[in-house]
């Protein structure tokens, strides 16, 4: 199966993320078995990780539903 993916562009006002799935850290097929399903909410900024060598990072798997909100939570 190829890759495939989607680029969101946003205002810069939407600064958190609400989301049902696994976390509250990042996580991927290998490490799933680490992370607990649960609600979590970040400031988006946070969810980089910061690696010495620039690479993927960030991502969070089964993830039923995310809000994007500005600080007011409209969104």
């Amino acid at each position: 199966m190829p890759e495939f993916g989607y680029l969101l562009i946003l205002d810069a006002d939407f600064k958190r993320l609400l989301y049902y799935g696994l976390g509250p850290g990042e996580n991927y097929c290998d490490r799933r078995s680490g992370a607990r399903l649960g609600i979590y909410e970040r400031e988006i900024a946070h969810l980089r990780e910061p690696y010495l060598v620039p690479q993927e990072s960030g991502n969070r798997c089964a993830v039923r539903w995310a809000e994007i909100t500005d600080e007011r939570g409209r969104g």
